[in-house]
């Protein structure tokens, strides 16, 4: 991902495969109460926005319980609004891959979900077998377009592809609540329940990446480091490979300000995207970039009609999701 003017705006087109060992997709979702209590976010009233958003998929009227009915709809006219019980989770992927995993729907039209949609620039389709899989609960898209989606209901990882889905069990996991996935396919779990970050390889092997951690938000960079929010502070943690974890911003008592340090700021975070020029935090209706050398830039503000709650990324391109509008958008230059 690149910072303001410097975002490249792309269409969004999906492929199955063919791409670097160093793409991830992340999915960051606001987990609990945080952000009310964040720091650096807008408090709503009177605020310039900023950032350019390109919408991708919904702000429309189309009903998602009727998608039997989707061939031939255009993503942006989705209704993705709230509904009752409906929650939207998002994954990027390859090639301009997006999914969207929503809660309180389902392909039968009964109500009780989730479904799982993949966004092809103006073409949608649900994936087929995977709707019952935890609503809310988190997907994210490998390097290779293999989807994994947390089935917390049955403490499960989906995994999905070409029509294929397989599920495991992670070994000594007690709760599957959140998902990421690293460059090489692995799989990133936050296990609340048991305090801990925890990483499932290709293989189904489980190792802790993190002890004592009750993330309420997970990412992982192209270079294979995992970034948590912590559930209890909203600090936003860091863990490179081998290493130990390190706090990044939240623990500071500095108002966050384009060119300062993130380190010694307040800005707490509600969900997180990892993309290539850094990492993209979702602190209420603002999104800052810390990059690589640990420098804050507002990249997205929004005023008190919106109401942002998800984050995701692939490569160069970052989407943030609107439950206030229902739209996930594509952040763009400013």
């Amino acid at each position: 991902m690149t910072t303001g003017a410097a975002i490249r705006r792309r269409a969004v087109t999906v492929a199955a495969a063919g791409v670097a060992a160093t793409t991830v997709a992340v999915v960051a979702v606001a987990v609990g109460a945080l952000a009310a209590g964040c720091s650096g976010g807008s408090d709503g009233g009177d605020v310039a926005d900023v950032g350019a958003l390109e919408p991708v998929a919904g702000g429309g009227g189309t009903q998602l319980r009727d998608v039997v009915n989707l061939a031939g709809v255009d993503p942006r006219d989705l209704d993705l609004a709230p509904g009752a019980g409906q929650a939207v989770a998002v994954g990027a992927g390859p090639d301009g891959a997006v999914w969207l995993l929503v809660g309180g729907v389902s392909r039968s039209g009964t109500g009780i979900g989730p479904l799982a949609l993949e966004v092809a620039g103006d073409r949608v389709s649900p994936a087929p077998t995977v709707e019952d899989a935890a609503p809310g609960a988190g997907v994210a898209v490998a390097g290779d377009g293999t989807v994994v989606l947390a089935d917390g209901d049955q403490r499960e990882l989906v995994r999905y592809r070409d029509g294929e889905v397989a599920r495991v069990r992670p070994a000594g996991v007690a709760e599957v609540s959140l998902v990421a996935v690293g460059p090489d396919g692995t799989a990133y779990v936050a296990d609340r329940s048991g305090g801990r970050v925890v990483a499932v390889a290709p293989d189904d092997g489980v190792a802790t990446v993190v002890d004592g951690a009750y993330a309420s938000a997970l990412s992982v960079g192209p270079d294979g480091t995992v970034h948590y929010v912590d559930q209890d502070t909203g600090a936003v943690r860091s863990v490179a490979p081998g290493g130990e974890p390190r706090t990044v911003s939240g623990q500071g008592s500095a108002e966050p300000a384009d060119g300062e340090p993130a380190r010694g700021s307040s800005l707490n975070g509600t969900a997180l995207a990892a993309a290539d020029d850094g990492l993209y935090v979702l602190s209420a209706n603002e999104v800052w970039r810390i990059d690589g050398d640990g420098v804050l830039h507002l990249e997205v503000r929004r005023g008190e009609d919106a109401a942002l709650t998800a984050l995701a990324a692939a490569g160069d391109r970052v989407y943030v999701f609107d439950e206030a509008s229902g739209t996930l958008s594509l952040i763009g230059g400013r």
